[in-house]
């Protein structure tokens, strides 16, 4: 645990739904991730390289990505 406080920080990015802070982004983060806000738990598609987070529209139990 005391190797992730001594970690850089590159950022912290907020939720696009109520800007709550939510994401803390590290030096050395990469790629993307869906993640839901603690506050009003939408979920949020994070951007570590552009330090942005774009909201997900809900998926429907009709377009899960792996229904047979």
């Amino acid at each position: 645990m005391e190797d992730m406080i001594k970690m850089n920080i590159k950022g912290i990015i907020p939720c696009p739904a109520c800007s709550k802070k939510f994401v803390f982004a590290y030096s050395d983060a990469r790629g993307h991730a869906s993640v839901p806000c603690v506050r009003c738990g939408r979920i949020s598609m994070v951007d570590y390289e552009k330090m942005s987070a774009t909201l997900m529209p809900p998926l429907s139990r009709k377009n899960k990505v792996n229904a047979k």
